[in-house]
């Protein structure tokens, strides 16, 4: 798709646009919300974007607290920041959604001036007051990223083997509160409940990062908000993620440097917000699954050591059945790609996702994607295009598949190949931010005839 540029904008189009997310800078959802926020800066757009907590040093970030455009001081009182406080512990001991926030309610005063557009990704976190967006989806074009499920649950941002959010049943009887965001009690029933009446009152533009996540928006309580819906993939920057000299990386690797990781070794990798410990992820069937493999006959290259590198989370080394697991914690997107590039294989077991962006940057890396079949992740990992689709909760399925492409390591080149051409030419971020760009203009020239036509007949009243 070609890009808007920005004389395309201009006085009677687009001209600006306000990215909300939790933070700037962090797991999958930060890197999305951040690429949609310099794409839009990309092409001339005045961009901002509105955080609870603020990583990065950029100006036009700005947490919802520290606007240099807003008066803060009706709200500095000490009775005022009793009762705030108040509320919060309330809510907190209530098992409640925390939705005390009053700056929520000035967003469009937060950057000085009106914005075209506000496109609010994850809203939980502890920074946005949910019982605003009746009043600011009124005002302008609201466009949610449904880079979770938490808008639809009584908590939880993935309702894991749980049917009870949807739109005609109700949460109750919530089967894990740990499950993040988690509570302390359980009022998710009552959360439910508020957020259905919030959204009844709402107007909302829906981007789905797959079809699984708008047909679970459409069953959910989130149905009588969506004003229109559209799936828009998730996007990975290529410029970042793309195939090289796999040698090469290998050789770069602070592993293979320091020694821990022979040359000739068969390395796996997997990715994930706090590494193993992610309760989304599926650490314990992917272990079982390390447990149960076996060296294969030298003839098919059973001399090859085999390790396993997991990114994000804590630091250690473990051994695991024949396989010699490094937890190596947080990288950043330079060195996780290389880390790509060094690998031979990409292990992905989980328990939920809305996407699966670490799996689409590991295929654009060249990588074949051994995957738990749960529910997008058959939209992204594609059978005969780099991805392999495994049993969700099956570490046996896990092994035999691992163990057939350890047995026979020449054909991973192969498949990742065919990997990374699906990965660029379905999920490259240019992509993302100029069908997102699209919707944004279709939908504000939509909003502006709708109020000219508004504004007519009350002139020929």
């Amino acid at each position: 798709m070609r890009s808007p540029r920005p004389a395309e904008f201009g006085a009677g189009g687009l001209c600006k646009v306000i990215t909300v997310n939790t933070a700037d800078h962090g797991g999958g959802a930060e890197r999305l919300a951040w690429q949609m926020f310099e794409g839009c800066a990309a092409l001339g757009l005045d961009s901002w974007f509105l955080v609870g907590d603020k990583k990065s040093s950029h100006e036009r970030v700005l947490p919802f607290y520290l606007s240099p455009y807003f008066d803060y001081r009706p709200f500095a009182g000490s009775w005022t920041q009793r009762r705030q406080r108040t509320l919060k512990w309330l809510s907190r001991r209530a098992g409640l959604d925390d939705f005390e926030f009053p700056y929520s309610r000035h967003l469009l005063e937060l950057t000085g001036s009106v914005p075209d557009v506000v496109h609010c990704h994850n809203l939980h976190g502890g920074y946005f007051d949910l019982r605003a967006l009746p009043w600011l989806s009124r005002r302008v074009p609201v466009f949610l990223t449904l880079q979770d499920a938490w808008t639809a649950t009584g908590h939880c941002a993935f309702p894991i083997d749980c049917e009870r959010w949807q739109r005609h049943v109700g949460c109750g009887q919530c089967p894990d509160l740990s499950l993040p965001p988690a509570v302390e009690r359980d009022a998710t029933a009552l959360n439910w409940w508020r957020k259905a009446r919030i959204f009844e009152k709402s107007r909302l533009y829906i981007v789905g990062t797959s079809q699984w996540s708008l047909d679970l928006a459409q069953r959910s309580i989130l149905a009588p908000a969506m004003a229109d819906a559209r799936l828009i993939p998730n996007g990975v920057d290529l410029s970042v993620f793309h195939p090289g000299d796999k040698a090469a990386a290998r050789a770069d690797l602070p592993l293979a440097l320091s020694g821990a990781l022979p040359m000739h070794a068969l390395l796996m990798i997997s990715v994930a917000h706090a590494g193993a410990g992610n309760p989304f992820k599926d650490w314990p069937t992917l272990k079982a699954a390390l447990e149960r493999l076996t060296h294969p006959p030298p003839a098919a290259g059973g001399d090859r050591p085999l390790h396993l590198a997991v990114i994000g989370g804590r630091v250690g080394t473990e051994q695991v059945g024949p396989v010699t697991v490094h937890h190596l914690g947080y990288l950043s997107h330079a060195e996780l790609a290389q880390h790509y590039r060094a690998a031979d294989l990409f292990v992905h077991a989980t328990r939920a996702e809305t996407f699966g962006l670490v799996i689409a940057e590991a295929m654009a890396c060249g990588l074949p994607a051994v995957v738990s079949d749960v529910g997008p992740t058959p939209e992204v990992a594609v059978p005969g295009h780099g991805g392999i689709l495994v049993r969700a909760f099956d570490p046996g399925d896990l092994a035999r598949q691992l163990q057939t492409l350890i047995a026979r390591p020449e054909l991973l080149p192969a498949l990742g190949e065919l990997a990374a051409q699906y990965a660029q030419r379905h999920f490259d971020a240019r992509q993302m931010v100029d069908a997102t760009l699209g919707y944004y203009q279709d939908v504000v020239a939509q909003w502006r005839a709708e109020r000219g036509d508004y504004v007519s007949r009350a002139l020929h009243l």
